[in-house]
């Protein structure tokens, strides 16, 4: 004799139905707690962390302006460079615009900012290039004025607005 299929009746149903609604608004919760929390990650905690972000470049001949840029740079900062005190041109509590050292070799860069040691990357001192400008291609080959040019080549300011190109 065979068996008889399970009944389905409404408690059954109605049941299935409130725990599949459960299941659906626990996985909704779930992501948009997940979607808040690498939000915070990404904009709240990080941009609040004080210490050094970036170097630019990240490599340079002796004499060369770096930009780094970070938070907690204020209290009269104090950049070293692999433990050599650099000139500061110019600080805020974000940037830093400074020189690489004539003494200074290749390492890690801090910032003393009052009784704080912010370390960062290291910067690679490249002895091979000097701080003349080197200009390996320019386009287009003829222009008129105030026609936009791409200008390539090594030894131009971090800071854009500091390059200034003259043509005759």
């Amino acid at each position: 004799m065979r068996g008889k299929p399970f009944p389905a009746n409404n408690y059954s149903n109605t049941y299935m139905k409130k725990l599949t609604v459960y299941f659906f608004a626990i996985v909704a919760i779930l992501l948009l707690f997940k979607a808040g929390c690498s939000d915070i990650n990404r904009t709240g905690i990080q941009d609040q962390v004080e210490g050094i972000k970036s170097i630019v470049p990240a490599q340079g001949p002796y004499g060369a302006r770096v930009l780094i840029g970070g938070k907690g740079f204020t209290n009269d900062p104090e950049v070293l460079f692999n433990g050599v005190a650099a000139e500061i041109e110019s600080a805020s509590d974000s940037t830093i615009l400074t020189r690489v050292p004539l003494e200074a070799s290749s390492g890690p860069v801090e910032v003393i900012a009052g009784q704080d040691i912010l370390s960062g990357p290291s910067f690679t001192i490249d002895s091979t290039r000097t701080l003349f400008l080197i200009i390996d291609e320019i386009r287009p080959a003829t222009g008129r004025y105030r026609d936009t040019m791409y200008i390539a080549g090594s030894g131009f300011d971090p800071i854009p607005k500091e390059n200034e190109v003259y043509i005759k």
